[in-house]
């Protein structure tokens, strides 16, 4: 049988385990468009995750989107205090669009707009969710419908600079997570499924090593 063959039955088998055998990461995901004048941000994570940065709100509420209109401002000092941008010395505002759940991945998905006065090198700060030392922001900027750059900030990777018009390549996310192992990825089928995953894309080995040590 072929090896791509054999992953995806492997995948297939570890979508139907019990939901409890796996177990939550610590993950968030920040996605820019730059445009002109403007940035677009997505900014999602889980419902867990936002509800300890807002003390006194039962997670619930972030999936109610009855209950997340009354959240709004304080949702938007969260992401702005987590990650600012910043583009000719200028730091941006950020002005909150929509704030949607995904219920179904028991998630909150944030949309904003930067305004960008000028087209040059910008730089990110992001340290969204640092209570958790285990926390990991992955980074997509694309420009028109073509994806630019893929990064990680953690606790020790805070700052990444972006020339808009610098291609790093698909999946360039290099780290000096080798020395911390990669057993960590096997001790769940959620992890195992997003190697399948890679693979059954194409990646290489050197890539996916990369990628499966910044869960460590």
């Amino acid at each position: 049988m072929p090896a791509r063959a054999v992953l995806l039955t492997l995948a297939i088998l570890l979508v139907t385990l019990p939901a409890g055998f796996s177990h939550e990461l610590p993950l968030s995901y920040v996605d820019l468009h730059l445009a002109s004048g403007v940035i677009e941000v997505t900014v999602e994570s889980s419902a867990k995750n936002f509800a300890r940065e807002l003390p006194g709100v039962e997670e619930a509420s972030f999936l109610d989107s009855v209950a997340l209109e009354q959240l709004r401002n304080r949702l938007l000092r969260t992401v702005a205090t987590g990650l600012t941008i910043t583009s000719g010395g200028d730091t941006l505002s950020p002005t909150l669009l929509e704030v949607q759940p995904a219920a179904a991945q028991r998630n909150l998905r944030l949309r904003l707009e930067f305004l960008r006065p000028n087209g040059g090198t910008i730089h990110l700060h992001c340290h969204l969710f640092a209570a958790d030392a285990r926390h990991r922001t992955f980074l997509n900027i694309d420009e028109g419908v073509a994806l630019r750059y893929q990064g990680i900030f953690d606790r020790a990777h805070t700052d990444i600079s972006y020339a808009p018009g610098e291609s790093e390549g698909t999946l360039t996310v290099v780290r000096q997570f080798l020395l911390e192992g990669v057993h960590h990825i096997f001790i769940g089928p959620d992890h195992i499924l997003f190697i399948i995953g890679l693979l059954l894309l194409g990646g290489s080995i050197g890539r996916l090593l990369r990628i499966v040590t910044a869960f460590t």
